[in-house]
């Protein structure tokens, strides 16, 4: 199968035994994922909303392997750097919606308000991909190729 797209789950922990029950207060999210949190997460890869996704592994851990990773000064590949974690958060902004979709969607001027994607492109259309230039913490003064598709909008 050439060309097949390779797509896993780690699902590291169950919801069973009690070394897990004893564990599941050293979890991030506070308790162990339940079995349809795997179930979930097989369903989306095999959807056709993974459909460009290949050559990855969802872990399904409740954030277990973050809290139990080594530091990246121990191992540079695969090794946990807290300041590469994406947090998301909601912000309320004292302007009209319109402004602040102009914004966010003049991707030639990103570089000017966001100092971590220096720069994009796209159509932004469904489905489009939006190229970017991503700073390099790991190596500071280069940037990272990155691309990702719209994949829904509101």
């Amino acid at each position: 199968m050439d060309g097949a797209p390779l797509r896993s789950f780690f699902d590291g922990l169950n919801d069973g035994g009690a070394f897990e029950k004893q564990r599941a207060g050293e979890i991030p999210i506070g308790h162990i994922p339940p079995d349809h949190a795997c179930a979930q997460a097989v369903y989306f890869l095999l959807s056709d909303m993974a459909s460009e996704i290949t050559g990855a592994a969802l872990d399904v851990n409740g954030g277990d392997w973050v809290a139990n990773a080594p530091a990246l000064a121990q191992d540079p590949k695969e090794g946990f750097d807290p300041d590469a974690v994406t947090v998301s958060e909601t912000v309320d902004i004292a302007a009209p919606a319109a402004i602040v979709w102009q914004i966010l969607t003049d991707l030639p001027r990103y570089g000017e308000w966001n100092p971590f994607c220096v720069h994009a492109q796209s159509t932004l259309e469904m489905g489009a991909p939006v190229h970017m230039s991503l700073v390099n913490y790991i190596s500071p003064g280069t940037l990272l190729p990155n691309c990702e598709y719209i994949c829904g909008f509101e």
